[in-house]
């Protein structure tokens, strides 16, 4: 495989590694883990993460053993492999864990690997249902980290992942909103129309972090968590969506994730 070959076969979607990279970070903060064990289990849900299209395409494309063209059989039989890796690999690593944090883990973890195979079998991935699986599944690295290296399924793990669900999913709604700001038919719609729909996501996420606030579940701190966000989607939203490309709007996501992953780390225990 040549270097051009393996740019073709890694996953580009920049956002997507981020939505693993950050929770993964998170997770080995609540473990207290900075170990071999823990590049290990990076090297893992890297290759995990890369089971994914475009590598299985390229396996079905190349593979003597399914030319000319594969079946529905074979396309199926290749793409299984996505979650038997990671079905493989966590009985590795939960075999040494808590049981109980390990089988709970596990679980989700095969529940939500499944359901996105099914959605993806379907062509469905990119789908506004297959977008939110898609984030609640590269998120699930936070727990799934912290229950792999020595820790438990509990609360904190419980609000580490709400707290990456919550802010990767912004995303999906700014690209979409941004995406109808560039059909001829929405030229006339005002800002507070094409965005409806990121301001009653972020909107709900403020009254939830409230009661998360007021319920004691987090400290008034974590309030700190929301502010690049926010003040991200004020100026996107204010005409700054208007200027920009998708690619200048990834290099901004960027940005500012890595500003909401050093603050995540910071305010972990």
């Amino acid at each position: 495989m040549t270097l051009r070959e393996l740019k073709k076969v890694l996953p580009d979607e920049y956002g997507a590694w981020a939505m693993w990279l950050v929770p993964f970070l998170a997770g080995a903060k609540l473990a207290h883990q900075w170990n071999g064990k823990t590049v290990l289990w990076f090297f893992f849900l890297a290759v995990f993460y890369v089971l994914k299209n475009p590598f299985i395409e390229w396996i079905l494309k190349n593979s003597v053993l399914f030319r000319p063209h594969p079946s529905k059989r074979e396309r199926i039989l290749i793409s299984s492999a996505f979650p038997l890796v990671g079905v493989a690999g966590a009985v590795w690593f939960f075999s040494q864990t808590d049981l109980t944090s390990a089988l709970i883990a596990a679980g989700i973890g095969i529940v939500l690997a499944l359901f996105y195979l099914i959605l993806d079998v379907q062509k469905q991935g990119r789908s506004l249902i297959g977008q939110w699986v898609g984030v609640v599944l590269l998120t699930f690295a936070a727990p799934l980290t912290a229950v792999a290296l020595g820790g438990v399924f509990n609360g904190p793990a419980l609000i580490v992942w709400t707290a990456n669900i919550l802010y990767f999913a912004h995303s999906i709604y700014t690209v979409r909103g941004w995406m109808n700001s560039r059909k001829r038919d929405t030229a006339s719609k005002t800002t507070v129309r094409l965005f409806r729909p990121l301001f009653l996501y972020w909107g709900l996420t403020l009254l939830l972090a409230i009661a998360a606030v007021f319920l004691r579940w987090v400290p008034a701190v974590w309030f700190v968590l929301l502010l690049p966000t926010t003040i991200f989607i004020g100026l996107f939203t204010a005409g700054l969506y208007r200027r920009i490309t998708i690619r200048q709007i990834g290099f901004l996501e960027v940005a500012h994730t890595l500003i909401f992953s050093a603050l995540l780390i910071l305010l972990i225990p």
